[in-house]
């Protein structure tokens, strides 16, 4: 009886980090399209799991002036001024159970723990997204808003873009004026949910713009340059929200960001993923495991990934309420 409690609950020699099954699930979460969490929060890989991290203020460069230099004398200089946040990586889990009569059925046994690996990557990933979604994507959280209206706008205000005569480039031209006027960065990033995509591709705002330039059916890439920014990411993350209803996560807002090509602490950012990468065993914050489990018979596929995310910069980020109705 003693050992199959033991089984039951397994000692660490029961525990193997599986590095084929952990780059299986790396590898899954670069081409998951649907989740743009980690693409709008680039990661920085970090050794401890929680530590400060330092935030610039914008006020060393954007009121940095070269002076003249008289003989024998010192230039004109300043230093970079830092404030300090702290992120904390909490560890997120998820398992997959393959039972034993499943696996000896399996034509490919290695192919169904690997498809086990993507459930499970894809469930942290669900999770990553509805965090982003509820902590970053609305409004009063970053810099600006602008709110949709489905009649003529007023101040900080614009017409919905299912609207007839609306100007989504217009809006999103309005947004980036305002912080290069307010940072000095122009933002690079534009995140929209499904449904706002869906609704720009019958805009007659952005039809016109392809009307003579290309006989296809207008995608992703030529939404982006109709916006003129060099990501745009759709979300079409889903989620259960009411037990009987699936929606789209992302709902009905528009983020515009700057997000630094090159993630680096020391790299201003709208935002970046702390992933916990001095985790034993992990990549990039994810490491998956192949549990033993005989009181079930079954061998446990079970997921971790460590991180936090974090607003990085308040201005680099405009967000848009309401753009469709």
């Amino acid at each position: 009886m003693s050992e199959v409690i033991r089984k039951n609950n397994p000692t660490p020699s029961d525990v193997h980090i599986n590095v084929p099954l952990t780059n299986m699930a790396l590898a899954y979460r670069q081409l998951a399209p649907r989740f743009v969490a980690s693409r709008i929060f680039p990661a920085v890989g970090v050794q401890k799991q929680s530590d400060s991290f330092y935030k610039w203020d914008k006020n060393t460069f954007l009121t940095a002036y070269a002076k003249p230099r008289a003989p024998s004398s010192e230039s004109a200089g300043g230093q970079i001024a830092f404030s300090t946040d702290t992120y904390a990586a909490d560890v997120f889990a998820y398992h997959f159970d393959v039972d034993d009569r499943t696996l000896a059925n399996a034509d490919s046994q290695l192919g169904l723990e690997a498809a086990a690996a993507e459930h499970v990557m894809g469930a942290l990933l669900r999770e990553k997204e509805r965090q982003f979604i509820a902590n970053f994507f609305k409004g009063g959280t970053w810099g600006k808003d602008y709110t949709g209206k489905a009649s003529v706008p007023s101040t900080n205000e614009f017409l919905m873009w299912n609207k007839s005569g609306s100007t989504p480039r217009a809006d999103i031209e309005t947004g980036k004026t305002y912080m290069i006027e307010t940072t000095g960065h122009e933002p690079n990033t534009l995140l929209l949910g499904r449904q706002v995509y869906t609704a720009l591709l019958s805009c007659a705002d952005v039809k016109d713009q392809f009307k003579y330039t290309s006989a296809e059916s207008i995608n992703e890439a030529m939404v982006a340059r109709y916006f003129g920014v060099d990501n745009l990411l759709v979300s079409d993350a889903i989620w259960n929200s009411t037990g009987t209803t699936y929606t789209f996560m992302a709902g009905k807002g528009a983020l515009l960001a700057y997000v630094a090509p090159s993630a680096g602490q020391l790299v201003t950012s709208a935002g970046y993923t702390f992933e916990w990468s001095g985790y034993t065993g992990a990549v990039g914050g994810v490491r998956m495991s192949r549990i033993r489990a005989d009181l079930i018979k079954s061998t446990r596929i079970e997921g971790e990934y460590a991180y936090d995310m974090k607003m990085v910069s308040q201005d680099l980020g405009v967000y848009y309420i309401d753009t469709v109705s």
